[in-house]
């Protein structure tokens, strides 16, 4: 084999290393069809990128806060959902004339309190005299209770008379005869009072925090006995002004971000998928 062959070898070896390397931070190699990743082989990643994922506020905003060694003049995009109560914040998205890999982000989602779930449960719903009761008793430090004509009331007389509702039932009768048919009206007066002639709640004001971070707001709770000789009496629970309470949770989480993260990053309502 002359020098000849043996320098062209070597210039088409050095051509196809050349080939099988990629334009990249990231090294990385082609093998056939596929590229395969050799980051796992140095000693540190190529670049800072991972996922958080909390139910925290004030671990969300810190995080958001945080430099992260990126630099602090790195523009952060941050995506508010209120309705949901959750934001996506996004450190290296970039913008149209360098775009980022939008891997390195942070996922907040807020978890109702307690007393959030229990309103939510017992809203629009129906319950005998027990489960009311029990559900007065356990929540008693957030209700406030008032008897049918808006008269305050203590709420352990309120639980009281739930649990001693009596009802009473009277009918009368009519009977008209004619000369070719008899007609006959039943009218049934029925009438659930408390024991001993107490008053029955018929409004609660129900306060609680919807989520930790957020401030405490009020539902208005109406109370509405359903009484029949043949059955045990119920209570159907009305939550009024659900929408308006909703919208004014979603405004307060708004309104939370924008004060702890607004000068630390761009803040767009809404969601978004990179």
């Amino acid at each position: 084999m002359d020098a000849s062959a043996i320098d062209r070898i070597g210039q088409l070896a050095v051509e196809a290393s050349q080939a099988n390397k990629l334009a990249t931070p990231m090294p990385a190699i082609v093998l056939g069809n596929n590229v395969a990743s050799l980051e796992h082989l140095q000693e540190g990643r190529s670049r800072f990128r991972g996922q958080l994922k909390t139910n925290s506020l004030a671990d969300f905003v810190g995080y958001v806060r945080r430099d992260h060694g990126t630099g602090n003049d790195d523009p952060k995009a941050v995506f508010i959902d209120a309705a949901k109560l959750s934001a996506s914040a996004f450190f290296n998205l970039g913008d149209h004339h360098n775009p980022g890999h939008a891997d390195h982000r942070a996922e907040l989602t807020l978890e109702t309190t307690a007393a959030n779930n229990a309103l939510r449960n017992i809203a629009n719903q129906r319950l005998d005299q027990r489960g009311m009761s029990e559900w007065l008793e356990e929540w008693a430090p957030h209700c406030e209770v008032f008897d049918e004509h808006g008269n305050q009331m203590p709420t352990l007389a309120a639980i009281v008379a739930v649990r001693s509702v009596k009802v009473k039932a009277s009918a009368e009768a009519t009977t008209t005869v004619a000369s070719f048919a008899a007609n006959r009206t039943a009218m049934e007066d029925i009438e659930a009072k408390a024991a001993a002639g107490s008053a029955l709640p018929g409004r609660i004001k129900f306060t609680f925090v919807p989520a930790l971070g957020l401030a405490e707001q009020t539902a208005d709770l109406r109370l509405y006995l359903s009484a029949k000789p043949e059955e045990k009496p119920t209570f159907a629970v009305k939550w009024f002004g659900r929408e308006q309470l909703v919208e004014a949770i979603a405004q307060d989480f708004k309104r939370v971000l924008f004060e702890e993260i607004g000068d630390a990053a761009h803040l767009t309502l809404g969601t978004f998928t990179p």
